[in-house]
């Protein structure tokens, strides 16, 4: 467990595959609407813009499991300072 008042810090890494995934996505939807074309004629399969928006979301579920992973080391850390407290200073749920 991290000590209290602890920055979680997120990789750019992380933040980088989210920017990428965020494009796939957005060309993924502009091709399924034949707004724009992603590949050549020869190279063009049924459901490339499903692929693509598909290939998108992956890319971006690593930084979704960073930020979900720091939200739950932050509740153990608040659910810790709440069981230290006195009890008539405890909330009542």
């Amino acid at each position: 467990m991290m000590p209290p008042g602890t920055v979680h810090r997120i990789s750019v890494l992380w933040l980088l595959l989210d920017i990428a995934g965020m494009l796939l996505v957005g060309l993924g939807f502009a091709v399924l609407f034949d707004r724009i074309r992603v590949f050549p004629a020869h190279w063009q399969i049924p459901g490339e813009g499903t692929l693509l928006v598909a290939g998108g979301l992956l890319l971006m579920m690593p930084l979704y499991w960073q930020v979900l992973r720091a939200v739950r080391r932050t509740r153990a850390q608040d659910q810790v300072l709440l069981d230290s407290l006195p009890d008539h200073l405890k909330p009542k749920r």
